[in-house]
């Protein structure tokens, strides 16, 4: 680790400008490449205030089983840096949520803050998954998926942008790429993870939609092989990118076809307005233990 990594946690990354004059000109995009290069267990560990209450500063990430293992952060960083690059070219001011795949910081509370002190258009997470082969009868687990938030702080009508936001990315990776949606998240709508009170990175959104997508995942060799390939990582970006625009610039995309779940409101102390009811909570996990967002 570089001299300080540990010692001096990032609060945000750079603010990038626009190379290109394209449909998002105007519009911020906040890309949060998911988890930190280094882990320190003292200052990850620790607990933190988020809109869904005390939560973990972050956790680790998952890998691959390969040796030398691969880490999420740093597929997370390079598939964020083509997401970047498309972004910039197509007019967006770009905020990245870290500055580097090295240093730790920030926590995850804090990347949704960095969209709301910026007033972003849009927060864009970005994960790889860790399910393993063979866990609840799937002997190959593949393929991607998006999470929302329904404790948002921003309430009923963030909600239903956020889960726009998703249907248009499902949508658009389903069309603009080669990876199949996930077959271990059964979720409704197809590929779409509402969960409760348990992404502390986009629960405390005040305005902007926020979305999470789990590119694949990586514990699968073939999937792994597929998402380690700079081809297969910039259609990702490329996907994603147009998921956004359809998101910001095209009105028959910015609601929701699916029916939306009643929606609990976060609060900054973590309270809800709601409760959700037993039947919305997940019945199928994403990720093993200690390898959330």
């Amino acid at each position: 680790m570089p001299s300080g990594a540990f010692s001096k946690p990032s609060k945000g990354g750079p603010t990038l400008g626009p190379v290109g004059d394209g449909p998002l000109a105007g519009k911020v995009i906040v890309v949060d490449p998911g988890h930190n290069g280094a882990f320190n267990p003292a200052y990850h560990n620790a607990r933190v205030s988020s809109a869904i209450g005390g939560t973990k500063c972050m956790e680790s990430g998952t890998e691959s089983d390969e040796k030398p293992a691969f880490g999420e952060h740093e597929l997370n960083w390079q598939v964020s840096q083509f997401v970047v690059t498309r972004l910039l070219a197509e007019g967006a001011t770009v905020i990245l949520t870290r500055p580097d795949d090295e240093g730790v910081g920030p926590c995850n509370p804090e990347r949704a803050e960095i969209a709301n002190r910026a007033g972003a258009d849009f927060f864009l997470s970005v994960h790889g998954d860790g399910e393993r082969l063979g866990r609840n009868g799937i002997a190959d687990p593949q393929g991607f998926h998006v999470q929302i938030e329904k404790r948002i702080v921003g309430g009923a009508a963030l909600y239903d942008r956020s889960l726009a936001a998703a249907e248009n990315m499902i949508r658009q990776l389903t069309a603009m790429t080669e990876e199949p949606l996930s077959n271990y998240v059964p979720r409704q709508p197809p590929g779409i993870w509402q969960r409760t009170g348990e992404l502390a990175v986009l629960a405390g959104l005040e305005t902007t939609p926020g979305v999470l997508v789990e590119v694949g995942n990586m514990k699968n060799p073939a999937n792994l092989a597929r998402l380690k390939d700079p081809a297969t990582q910039d259609a990702l970006a490329a996907a994603m990118v147009a998921a956004i625009e359809d998101t910001l610039l095209k009105p028959e995309f910015q609601t929701p076809t699916s029916k939306p779940t009643p929606t609990p409101t976060a609060t900054p102390s973590g309270s809800a307005s709601a409760s959700p009811s037993a039947s919305e909570s997940p019945t199928a996990t994403a990720s093993t233990p200690g390898e959330t967002p």
